[in-house]
């Protein structure tokens, strides 16, 4: 907004010279204007109005510029903004530093760097970022800078818009990301592939799409395929699909991608997965898989109670589990499974409610007291016995029906129905497998869910703001990137058999604790308590500097 200047004492020498009669000076964005005004009467407001037109510009070198005389006036740089460029504390983090360095550094910066080039040092701290801090992009810097891996890293660059530029780069180069899979992927290895919805309303990418979310409500939401190696036990592969495709023909693109390293490669699915159309795309694609039946499916459930069914007995997790060979399905081969504490416990569970809606049937409070079988129970009345309804009055009383419009019979029956199905599981396979491997191979499903939780808890990953397309793609690379040294300390928990008394996430918070001060200009490591110590000496890590 301009401001109008009307006394000459407030303007400069070289301003106020032009200065006539009539004239006078406003000033907008620190420019000086010479206008001419003057007042004309309006007869029906009875007052004057006041009209100013522009002269032209008043420069110091050039004097007045007329209005529209086609002479440019230079402008002037503006005064830069001295970059402040953020400082190492004298007080940082260095015990995951010491670890990265050491353990995870041999093992992946060399890949990275292979895949990434020079800006390897940036995606590395990016990860870094996401694994120690759970950084959204406008923290990374500070977060990088108050842990020592800004001076093992001194070529990693962590503004936010650098950040963002690098996480673009990553996103567009869709062959480098799956280069980078392949490295940590074998022939004959087993891989579970799972999808995990990221609620995401963005209007500027495609991936958002209208669909059904894990609460039950329908919205937009990106839909991410996971893929977890059982056998190098850690994550193996990522990729972001629009939220309303959740289908096998997803995993059949990520098994191709991969190429070579799927070579031999053995996919676990869930349910969810099964229908007659999928298995056959399955084989027609050449993919080797792992997938139960529905418990709807036309299988014999009872083959276990005949001698001549073949079954083997084995143990998985501290239970007895037996298995039968089925004749082939689907061009596959079919085992069923008998799980005894399962069948117990689904029992259990199965007559709880029969009981309860027997009980709500004969107008008990939940079911609390006992009916037998094909009897009425106590205080029930003719309409649940197993006489044929009696004629009084003209009117003919049915057998009562529950919600459902289920008899007491009816409820019955379909308990002894489903009675043989209690703990039991079949799997199809393509592959040359006996029984027990099949089903071990199944049982590991549960650590791809445990790694989509890792994801959602650990790295806070659950929700995602991005507005552009290749910068999620980016973004979820680097989670990926940082699960995968997650992984690394958790399997080092489990082969040191200390995973009973330690988490990865309690393991990273106490190693983050050890920080290093610099005294005297030298940098020097911290006290540390008897817990930080014996956590050391059980995960064989020794802290010192300098850290080579």
């Amino acid at each position: 907004m301009s401001k109008e200047i009307t006394g000459k004492a407030m303007l400069p020498d070289w301003v106020r010279k032009h200065l006539q009669e009539k004239t006078e000076v406003h000033v907008k964005g620190g420019r000086y204007y010479l206008y001419q005004y003057s007042y004309t009467y309006n007869r029906e407001t009875k007052g004057h109005k006041k009209t100013s037109t522009l002269i032209g510009r008043i420069t110091e070198d050039l004097g007045l510029v007329p209005k529209g005389s086609g002479i440019k006036v230079p402008r002037k740089k503006r005064a830069c903004k001295s970059a402040v460029l953020p400082t190492i504390s004298d007080n940082v983090e260095y015990g995951i530093s010491y670890w990265m360095e050491t353990r995870v550094k041999p093992m992946y910066y060399a890949k990275v760097k292979n895949h990434f080039g020079i800006y390897w040092q940036t995606i590395v701290g990016i990860a870094f970022c996401r694994l120690v801090y759970q950084s959204p992009v406008c923290d990374m810097q500070r977060h990088f800078t108050n842990s020592f891996m800004s001076q093992m890293l001194p070529d990693a660059r962590m503004t936010d818009k650098f950040v963002a530029d690098m996480l673009r780069f990553i996103g567009r180069n869709r062959e480098l990301q799956v280069s980078f899979f392949r490295e940590f992927l074998g022939c004959g290895h087993i891989v579970i592939f799972d999808g995990t919805l990221h609620e995401n309303w963005s209007q500027k990418m495609y991936l958002p799409q209208y669909t059904k979310l894990k609460d039950g409500s329908f919205g937009n939401g990106v839909n991410v395929m996971w893929g977890f190696s059982v056998t190098g036990r850690m994550p193996a592969y990522v990729r972001c699909l629009p939220g309303n495709i959740k289908d096998v023909s997803a995993v059949v693109m990520c098994v191709k991608e991969i190429g070579n390293a799927a070579e031999d490669l053995t996919s676990i699915f869930d349910k969810g997965f099964f229908s007659k159309k999928n298995i056959e795309l399955l084989l027609k694609e050449h993919i080797h898989y792992v997938i139960p039946l529905r418990r709807s499916a036309d299988v014999d459930y009872g083959v276990f109670k005949r001698h001549d069914c073949g079954r083997v007995l084995f143990r998985h997790e501290s239970r007895n589990i037996m298995a039968c060979r089925l004749e082939d399905m689907y061009g596959s081969r079919a085992y069923i499974y008998l799980d005894d504490e399962l069948q117990y416990k689904e029992r259990h569970d199965a007559q709880a409610r029969l009981q309860e809606k027997l009980g709500k049937l004969a107008g008990k409070d939940g079911g609390k007291d006992k009916v037998e079988e094909g009897k009425p129970g106590k205080g029930t009345n003719k309409k649940f016995s197993n006489k044929p309804a009696q004629i009084d009055n003209d009117v003919i009383e049915e057998p009562s029906v529950d919600s459902q419009g289920s008899t007491a019979e009816e409820l019955w029956q379909d308990y002894y129905d489903k009675e043989k199905k209690f703990g039991t599981i079949v799997l199809l396979t393509d592959k040359d497998l006996d029984a027990e491997q099949t089903y071990k191979a199944y049982k590991c499903r549960d650590r791809v869910e445990k790694m989509i939780d890792t994801l959602k808890t650990v790295l806070d990953a659950d929700v995602a703001h991005m507005q552009d397309q290749d910068v999620f793609n980016g973004w979820m690379f680097c989670n990926h990137l940082a699960l995968h040294w997650y992984y690394m300390l958790y399997n080092l928990l489990v082969d040191s058999n200390e995973i009973k008394h330690f988490s990865a996430q309690s393991v990273l918070t106490e190693l983050g604790y050890h920080q290093i001060v610099k005294v005297n200009g030298e940098w020097t490591t911290i006290e540390r308590t008897k817990k930080q110590q014996s956590i050391l000496d059980k995960l064989g890590l020794e802290i010192k500097y300098p850290y080579k």
